[in-house]
């Protein structure tokens, strides 16, 4: 092969784009290799394996969860093959979803830019990007989320359903009708591709006939567990968690919504304002653009805040990981018109300059620190609970930390004779201390606290009565998390 200025910058181009890639894979299994103890959120949703079959996961969850039951079924054949290291087990999906994401986004990348230098940069914002990362390595489904949401804008970018022959619709049918099942937001990608299919063919009846299986599975499945779901964990969870992602026609709750996630997707980056003017920009070049796929990114944004301004769907944080994808794709676009001779070109560059100066990327090479992601400690309290466990004693733990008790007591098979659940009936140190009170005199209590209420902290009141009131065996404060062994 002769070498030119052709060869050798395909050469470069290649070059870099395997090493983004591979940084990118390098950094999920590291997070993923970190093997941390299981939080409370990760435990409310793993010990519903422990009581429910294959079929009931299909139904609605307790602890007060919620997640797409082909992505537990998948998960819990994990945790069946390799029942004795869980974590690892379950978070497997999630790995290989975020995994499998990076060479998706890089194929989507090329539809959208024609600059490899801009393809570049883009990939390497995803690859590195901190929130993908760790949801790499939680045993949820919010990066099965990000990758199902790339895999079905690849398809309807690339697949005219008007011109398959019937076998292939039938195929496309069957996967677009059960990807909910997979990934809930994969269905506001469905309908929002499938709204500028409408908007171009002005064909609705091939479209129902081709989403009959689509309406039909997810009707039952709305029935069956998204109804019930979002009856019992809205009612309780919505005022607290998600009340930043469900919206009004403010258009000031609008901004402010856009920033929490702006804050949340570029957790690295200080440069907000920057960030907004770039996605403003780009939603302008984006609609002047004939690039389908952008366009296509465009509409899921836009549906995704519909869905909130009705309601519908919560658009925060982690419930919006899907989005960042297109986000960057929207925000980055403005490169595309970048001329060096025109005065825009370089505005627009200031503005990106300026975005990526203001990423701290030290957080890198903390990855592969096993305390990075570290939430709590309940297995490994548990361990220490264990040890020498004698029948006689009692076993004590808060209510806040049932799911993470029922989940790595059943691992452990460790069932105590004389246990005590305490729940916070009533707010104040004077309650709570009457209760540690009661516990009969003469006796070994063990206390297991690996979690504790954000706005109903109980642990610091437990530390001041164990020190004041019982003879301390043993003692440990992991993360907040606690355990005591203690003769009262």
């Amino acid at each position: 092969m002769v070498l030119n200025k052709t060869n050798i910058s395909k050469f470069v181009y290649i070059a870099t784009m395997f090493f983004v890639v591979a940084l990118g894979i390098y950094l999920r299994i590291s997070a993923y290799l970190t093997g941390r103890d299981f939080w409370h959120d990760e435990c409310s949703l793993a010990v519903n394996f422990l009581y429910f079959n294959n079929i009931g996961l299909f139904g609605p969850l307790l602890h007060q969860q919620s997640a797409p039951p082909l992505f537990l079924l998948f998960s819990k054949f994990f945790c069946v093959l390799f029942p004795y290291k869980i974590e690892f087990a379950a978070r497997f999906v999630p790995l290989l979803c975020s995994v499998l994401a990076i060479p998706l986004f890089y194929k989507l990348s090329t539809y959208c830019f024609s600059k490899k230098w801009v393809i570049v940069i883009a990939n390497l914002l995803f690859a590195i990007n901190y929130q993908l990362i760790y949801y790499s390595q939680e045993f949820k489904q919010y990066s099965s989320d990000v990758f199902f949401s790339i895999l079905l804008v690849l398809i309807f970018v690339k697949t005219d359903i008007f011109s398959l022959d019937r076998l292939k619709q039938v195929f496309l049918s069957v996967f677009i009708a059960i990807c909910p099942l997979f990934s809930l937001p994969s269905a506001i990608v469905i309908l929002a591709s499938e709204f500028l299919i409408f908007c171009k063919n002005k064909q609705i009846k091939p479209l129902l006939l081709c989403n009959l299986p689509f309406i039909i599975i997810n009707v039952l499945y709305y029935f069956m567990n998204l109804k019930p779901s979002k009856d019992l964990i809205l009612s309780v969870l919505t005022a607290e968690y998600w009340r930043s992602g469900l919206l009004n026609f403010n258009p000031l709750n609008i901004l402010c919504n856009l920033n929490l996630n702006f804050k949340f997707f570029f957790t690295n980056s200080n440069l907000v304002v920057t960030a907004f003017i770039l996605f403003a920009i780009g939603i302008y070049f984006a609609i002047k653009s004939e690039k389908r796929a952008l366009k296509l990114c465009l509409c899921v944004i836009t549906f995704a805040y519909m869905l909130a301004l009705l309601n519908v769907y919560p658009l925060a944080e982690r419930l919006a990981l899907y989005l960042i994808p297109f986000f960057l794709l929207i925000l980055l676009f403005p490169l595309e018109q970048f001329r060096i001779k025109e005065k825009k070109g370089i505005c627009v560059m200031i503005f990106v300059v300026l975005f990526l100066a203001q990423f701290n990327f030290s957080y890198i090479r903390k990855i592969v620190d096993s305390n990075t992601y570290r939430r709590e400690a309940p297995n490994e309290l548990l361990q220490f609970a264990i040890k020498d466990f004698d029948s006689n004693y009692i076993f004590i733990y808060n209510d806040a930390s049932d799911s993470e008790y029922e989940l790595y007591s059943a691992l452990y098979g460790f069932e105590p004779k004389r246990v005590a659940k305490i729940s916070l009936a009533q707010p104040g140190t004077d309650w709570y201390t009457d209760v540690l009170d009661s516990f009969p005199k003469g006796n070994t209590l063990v206390f297991y606290y690996p979690y504790d209420y954000r706005n109903r902290q109980v642990v610091p009141i437990l530390k001041s009565w164990v020190r004041d009131n019982t003879k301390v065996i043993e003692e440990k404060d992991i993360l907040g998390s606690y355990y005591a062994r203690v003769k009262n």
